[in-house]
Order: structure tokens, then sequence, then C-alpha cells
């Protein structure tokens, strides 16, 4: 609750930031988790025995194509947090209400 009010009463400078570092640690985590995942999935689609040349090849592009999805799905994800954050802070009175909220 501290870091919430001491973001709202510092200046914009220190709130861009934040944002900013918010932002790039979520890309950065996403991608390293969903590069892990299509490389571990790769590594068994390519080193399993009992698929034929073209079962590996289609399971290789549907495990590029969800590799694909989450990194857009997670970028649009953060985009529309920071754009409603970016407006609560131009705005307090939402920010005040979310506040009020019970925990």
């Amino acid at each position: 609750m501290s870091k919430k009010i001491s973001i709202m009463n510092s200046n914009t400078d220190g709130v861009n930031d934040f944002i900013e570092n918010c932002i790039t640690d979520a890309i950065d985590a996403l991608a390293s988790t969903s590069k892990e995942k299509y490389k571990q999935k790769t590594s068994l689609i390519e080193n399993a025995t009992d698929m034929t040349t073209q079962e590996k090849l289609h399971a290789l592009d549907e495990n590029y194509d969800s590799h694909m999805q989450e990194i857009i799905m997670g970028v649009t994800i953060t985009v529309l947090s920071v754009t409603i954050l970016g407006i609560a802070i131009k705005n307090h009175i939402p920010i005040k209400h979310v506040l009020r909220l019970p925990a």
C-alpha cells in the first residue's frame, strides 16, 4: 500500500521510470519463458521416434504459432495495462477509488 501511495505523491518522472521498468521486466520475463517453452517443445518434437516427418513438421508449425500467440497476447496485455495505468495517473480519482476497495 505504501508503494502505491508513494507513486501517487511522486513527480511524473519517477512514475514514468517506474512504469518503464515494469514494462521492461514484464516483456523480458514473457519472452524468456515463452522462448524456453518453445525450445523445449521443439527438442521433444525433433527427438520423437513415433512421429512421421509430416507429423513433426505439423507439430513444429503449431509450436511456433503458439509461441507467437503467447508473445502477442503478453504484449497486448502489457500495453492495455500501461494505458489504463497512464489514464489513472493523469486522473487521480480512479486511483483513490481503487485504494479504498477492501483487500
